[in-house]
């Protein structure tokens, strides 16, 4: 095989001399969406005006976690502290930016489109279903969706956590790796392509009836206030997170704890979707949008993971989700 001027027996093609080769091979689908991600929030970060910490940080951020990734990869730094340190960089990627978009998308981004997720709402079911629900809003029923709501927070920590870090069953980490980081990589990319305040705000004055205070919906409002990214709503990852990791412990139901615990990821699921549309933050499209993202993941990921271990069967020795080195082995080795 030739590449451009190099001969098939250059030793600049071969990855045992050429280190560039050798580390391009070494990844695996997680580091591509990360490093795509990473790349895409570099650009916008390029692209805002305004904000310059928020670009910076973000800037920063895309440069560090490319540097971890390809490092470990390229095996410029190996043991288990830089194998923790990679997978941090995984989660890394995606959550500190959200934290980042409450500044960067206003500067990124010259409109809003709450007109046409309305309009195309209105279209698809007559009215806007949280227009529908402003009838039946009580004391009660809010309390139980802010519940809920709320606990999206709670249900992506016990599961990201745990796998991300103990797991030891490679093929069910890397399994909910690539599909949570396409997931969350494809929708918050999203956000700066169809930024919304949703609902709440954009139809404020349509609603007869206001949402009641209560414990959970001002535990809700004040972190919404304070961490949250305001525009954040096409699509609605308050759905594809908690749906993904519902169809996700199905499929993985035969395995421990998940044979235990996808009932109760289901039933989370479904209220934290319903709370969306009741307490006004999303329309209905953000959340059939968020439905469709979190199965196409599902869907997409074991071929993505598949198709990758063909490859390394032929192309390269390291893992697509290497695990920790033994203590023992470690000590053997020294």
């Amino acid at each position: 095989m030739r590449f451009g001027f190099f001969p098939s027996t250059s030793p600049l093609l071969h990855p045992e001399t050429n280190r560039l080769l050798r580390t391009w091979k070494a990844l695996a689908p997680q580091d591509y969406i990360t490093l795509a991600y990473c790349l895409w929030m570099a650009m916008m970060a390029l692209r805002a005006h305004g904000a310059l910490a928020t670009r910076v940080q973000q800037l920063t951020l895309s440069m560090v976690v490319c540097v971890v990734i390809l490092g470990f990869r390229g095996g410029l730094w190996l043991g288990n502290v830089a194998l923790w340190l990679y997978r941090s960089s995984l989660l890394a990627a995606l959550q500190i930016p959200y934290f980042l978009l409450r500044d960067l998308l206003p500067a990124a981004i010259t409109g809003t489109v709450d007109d046409m997720l309305l309009r195309l709402d209105t279209a698809l079911f007559g009215v806007a279903p949280s227009l529908w629900l402003d009838g039946l809003i009580t004391p009660g029923r809010t309390e139980w969706f802010a519940f809920f709501y709320f606990s999206y927070f709670l249900i992506l920590a016990i599961h990201v956590l745990p796998i991300l870090f103990l797991e030891r069953r490679s093929t069910v980490a890397q399994h909910f790796a690539v599909g949570m980081l396409g997931v969350f990589a494809v929708g918050q990319a999203t956000y700066f392509l169809l930024p919304g305040y949703g609902p709440y705000h954009h139809m404020e004055g349509q609603f007869q009836n206001a949402l009641p205070g209560g414990f959970w919906m001002d535990t809700v409002w004040r972190t919404v206030q304070s961490g949250g990214a305001m525009l954040d709503i096409f699509p609605s990852l308050h759905t594809a997170g908690p749906l993904f990791i519902a169809l996700f412990s199905f499929q993985h139901r035969a395995l421990q704890p998940f044979r235990y615990t996808w009932p109760i990821a289901a039933f989370f699921s479904v209220n934290i979707i319903g709370a969306t549309l009741y307490l006004r933050w999303h329309y209905a499209v953000d959340v059939l949008a968020g439905v469709m993202l979190a199965v196409a993941w599902f869907f997409l990921t074991p071929y993505l993971i598949q198709r990758d271990q063909e490859r390394r069967r032929t192309e390269t020795t390291v893992p697509a989700w290497p695990e920790p080195i033994p203590l023992d082995d470690s000590v053997r080795k020294r």
